[in-house]
Parts: C-alpha cells; structure tokens; sequence
C-alpha cells in the first residue's frame, strides 16, 4: 500500500508544485503592476498640487485684475462726471454771453 500512497503523492505535489508556480508568477505580475500604479499615483499626485498651487495663483491675479479694474472704472467715472460739469458750465457760460 506503500507503493500506491507514494504514487499519488507524486501526483499531489506535482499539482501542488504547478499551483505554487502559478501563484508566484502572478504574485511577480500583481508586485510589478502594484509598482507601477504607485508610481502612477505618485505623478497624479505631483500634477494635483502643482495644479492647486497654480489655481491659486491665477485666483490671486484674477482677484488683483478685478479689483484694480473697478478702481480704474471709478477713476474714469469721475474724470466724465468732471468733464460732463465742466461741459455743462461753458455752455451756461456760452449761453449767458
């Protein structure tokens, strides 16, 4: 009984043997590509927060253009409400005469 248990024991670790060979290649396969997604992540990552950084910068000009524009609006709005006056006083003067 001997002979007949050692020879389905072959047959064992032989399927056993061919398993275990399946799985540390695709082991091997899933270690590569886990590396590889990592690196992946890594480089999303980077490209995010330059992104943001740069998101914030344009946010800041954007801000600064505005803020300069209204400025310059109120300044012009001004400058016409003089000229429209000073208009205004030479035809009452032009018209007086």
């Amino acid at each position: 009984m001997e002979d007949s248990d050692a020879l389905y024991e072959d047959l064992e670790t032989n399927g056993l043997k061919e398993a275990l060979k399946r799985m540390e290649s695709t082991e091997r396969k899933l270690e590569k590509k886990n590396v590889a997604l990592k690196k992946e992540l890594d480089v999303a990552q980077s490209q995010v927060k330059s992104l943001s950084q740069e998101k914030k910068i344009l946010e800041t000009n954007i801000l600064s253009i505005w803020e300069t524009a209204n400025v310059e609006i109120c300044r012009k709005d001004k400058r016409i409400k003089e000229l429209l006056n000073e208009v205004v006083a030479l035809k009452a003067k032009l018209g007086s005469s």
